[in-house]
Formats: C-alpha cells, structure tokens, sequence
C-alpha cells in the first residue's frame, strides 16, 4: 500500500509530466481566455486540499503555451470542484482537462470519443455553481469522457475532458490539437 505523502508526491509528478508535454503541444486556440487547466486528485479526495491542478493554469503568451507555475495541491478551486463532482459519480476518474469551447472542437472530441454531453445553460440555476451543475447534470448514466458547458458569451464556455490520470488527458487534448484546424 502506498503512503499519503507518497500518492501525493506522485500526483505532483505525474502532472507536472503531462502538463509539460502539454504545452508543448497544445494548439493555442484551444486556450480559455481566462486560461486552462488540467489536474489530478489522490484517491478518495474530499475537497481542494486533495486534488493538484497547475497553478496559474496554462496560458497563451505571444502565440505559445505555457505553464503559469508548477502543480499544487488546492491550486484551482474550479478544477478541484469539477474533479470533485466527477467523482462522486465514478472515484477512478480522478483528472480533468479545461478546454476553450468551440462548436469545432466539441464535434472532433465528439467524435472521437462517441460518448460526450452538453449541459444545458438553460436549465442553469440561479443559484449555486452552474460549473458543478453542469457536470453533474451529465452524469446521471455514468461520466461521459467529454462535457461541454456553453454560455451566453462564448467567450466563456468550456470544454472538460475527463480520465483516470492526467497522461490520458494530455494525450486526448494534443489528438484533438492535431485535428483541429
């Protein structure tokens, strides 16, 4: 059995590695304005404090991609709640990816996965985080790989991709990067 410091230590290390690959990678249009993110939680995590994101996130910075800083544990409050509602669906997924939304990179990931949701910003609450609800919403049949979250401005849609490890998530996002055009 693994110890707590050890997991915690390898979530670090395992995101940081796909991070890096990443932003190598990674086609910049794919980038929120606000920036991305990808992270990683421990097993059983319960709040923030158990789930790694990159800190700052990813941003574009004169046309490439780049890590704002390195990962940390209670770094992104929205990827910790993300992560933390996808798994009170299915423990084993435990990473997530933020993606910009895009009408062309919903349908590619789409396709590629054959299993993707979109959340209704109509039915959004008034109250509450429409970012938990949204993932949520979706996963009543189980937790699709892809769920987008449209808004009213586009500008601040997102596009989450779920995995077990962050290595997965990386390597989704850099085919999606590939086919994107």
């Amino acid at each position: 059995m693994i110890s707590p410091t050890q997991e915690r230590s390898d979530v670090l290390k395992d995101l940081n590695a796909a991070a890096e690959v990443l932003v190598s990678s990674i086609e910049p249009r794919l980038v929120p304005r606000n920036g991305g993110n990808i992270g990683y939680a421990v097993r059983g995590a319960r709040d923030g404090n158990g789930i790694a994101a990159i800190s700052g996130g990813f941003t574009v910075h004169e046309g490439s991609v780049r890590c704002a800083g390195p990962a940390g544990f209670g770094a992104d409050p929205n990827v910790s709640r993300i992560i933390l509602t996808v798994m009170k669906f299915d423990p084993d997924i435990r990473s997530a990816g933020i993606l910009r939304y895009s009408c062309e990179a919903f349908r590619i990931l789409s396709e590629m996965f054959m299993e993707s949701a979109e959340a209704d910003p109509g039915r959004f609450p008034a109250v509450g985080s429409t970012m938990d609800w949204s993932v949520a919403s979706v996963c009543t049949d189980g937790v699709p790989p892809v769920v987008a979250i449209r808004r009213e401005d586009p500008e601040t849609g997102i596009i989450c991709i779920f995995g077990e490890e962050p290595r997965e998530i990386s390597s989704n996002i850099i085919i999606l990067s590939n086919r994107i055009i």
